[in-house]
């Protein structure tokens, strides 16, 4: 840890407002006591840090009325924070450039400086950490602009949106969060159309347009028992549940894998049971045919029948092919 970071830390402890005694701070820096002298004597000597030391406890303060106006030089975090700030921005240029690479350009400037000063060069983590999404649709910047605006003041918009198979419609709805999900951004809102909860992905909103009513009053509640309770970005309340048998070439691999935060996991064999929560089954039977005859279905009946439906499908369209 340099000089720099040191301090900074320090400052940090002391900003609580608690008491630290030397042997405290000593094992928080895991170091000696004489040590912690040192650091709290540059505290003073290059801040003029308002360190008080209670003789009568042997303990180490801040004067409470004077570490307010205690402000240390510079956009003040440790040489490991700034770095992972710095990837962090890196990451999420990479995610999406038209998102958010302009609104945090000048942030990355000013991160750029305090790397430079530590000897550290940004491009670095440019050419180190790189994400290639895939599927990934582009993003309407004028849709977006609208739609961050609504978002801050919590104002319902109307928006044009076009479904896959290219029918349009309009919609009002009150735009709760925006989420990134698989490559691509989906924003959650109230859909006073349907009243109802409902994703939309961004990419698909050709227009929109802000109107001066608040948005619709949804608790954090309703708004996780609905997003977070099901499978998938579409959700929804839990209506089946999934029972996924995974033979043993990809078992291991699955079992690593986390696909819904209620899953349960269990070995049979050398192969490997997946059993999860779902509503709307559409992303489920994409996400379970990629893994081909490598996973078996073993409930409930109305998914297994999704799924022989569609192999049948697939089937038939390859041997019409290969019979011409």
């Amino acid at each position: 840890m340099d000089k720099s970071d040191r301090l900074q830390k320090l400052h940090r402890v002391f900003k609580t407002g608690r008491r630290h005694s030397y042997l405290s701070l000593a094992e928080y820096f895991d170091c000696s006591t004489v040590s912690v002298k040192r650091y709290i004597k540059e505290m003073r000597d290059l801040f003029n840090a308002p360190t008080h030391h209670d003789r009568s406890g042997g303990e180490f303060c801040y004067l409470p009325r004077e570490e307010k106006e205690l402000e240390l030089p510079g956009v003040w975090l440790t040489a490991e924070e700034v770095q992972g700030l710095a990837t962090i921005l890196v990451i999420l240029n990479d995610i999406e450039h038209g998102f958010v690479g302009k609104d945090i350009a000048l942030v990355e400037k000013q991160i750029a400086r305090i790397l430079q000063a530590r000897g550290i060069d940004i491009t670095k983590f440019q050419e180190k950490i790189q994400f290639l999404p895939m599927r990934k649709h582009t993003l309407p910047g004028k849709s977006y602009s609208v739609l961050a605006q609504a978002l801050l003041q919590e104002k319902r918009i109307l928006i044009t949106y076009e479904d896959y198979s290219g029918h349009r419609s309009q919609r009002s709805v009150s735009p709760l969060k925006v989420v990134f999900y698989q490559d691509n951004w989906y924003l959650q809102a109230y859909c006073h159309k349907r009243e109802a909860l409902r994703s939309f992905m961004i990419s698909k909103m050709m227009q929109a347009t802000i109107l001066g009513d608040p948005i619709a009053s949804v608790s954090k509640g309703d708004q996780l028992a609905h997003y977070r309770q099901s499978y998938g970005i579409f959700a929804g309340q839990v209506s089946h549940e999934a029972k996924l048998r995974f033979l043993p070439r990809v078992a291991r691999e699955v079992a690593n894998q986390s696909w819904h935060e209620s899953q349960q996991g269990e070995w049979q064999g050398a192969s490997y049971l997946l059993t999860l929560p779902y509503s709307d089954d559409r992303e489920l039977l994409r996400d379970i045919l990629s893994y081909g005859k490598d996973v078996q279905v073993l409930a409930p009946d109305s998914l297994k029948n999704r799924i022989h439906e569609e192999s049948s499908r697939m089937c038939k369209l390859y041997e019409e092919t290969l019979t011409e």
